[in-house]
């Protein structure tokens, strides 16, 4: 009636290629953007079922105002209206915004907007 214990603890990543395709989030989308600007990595998150209710064309926007380049900010506020009014169409809005915003080598994009003074 214990715990019987052996084998492996699983890790939720899949080992081999036994058709489970790797979870897709909003972070694996803008380090594609930002970061890695692999076209093939693009047509692999247009292909997940889960793309249409991860990708959010404002979300994405949002953390590219606030990427630490000034390049990346002012390309966000250029194409925002052009791309919000792109919305229905996500797929394109991540293809367009893979070959305009220029290559950056920080992985990292602030969720929260920091430098603002607190009130304690």
């Amino acid at each position: 009636m214990g715990y019987k214990g052996g084998g492996r603890k699983s890790t939720g990543k899949s080992t081999g290629n036994d058709g489970i395709k790797p979870s897709l989030d909003i972070f694996m989308i803008l380090g594609n953007i930002l970061v890695d600007k692999d076209i093939r990595l693009y047509e692999s998150h247009v292909q997940n079922e889960l793309f249409q209710s991860v990708f959010s064309t404002f979300m994405v926007c949002r953390y590219l105002s606030m990427n630490s380049n000034p390049n990346v900010r002012q390309i966000a506020l250029d194409y925002l209206p052009t791309l919000e009014g792109m919305s229905d169409h996500p797929e394109l809005v991540y293809k367009v915004l893979l070959r305009v915003v220029p290559k950056t080598y920080n992985r990292f994009t602030p969720y929260i907007k920091s430098g603002f003074p607190r009130a304690n």
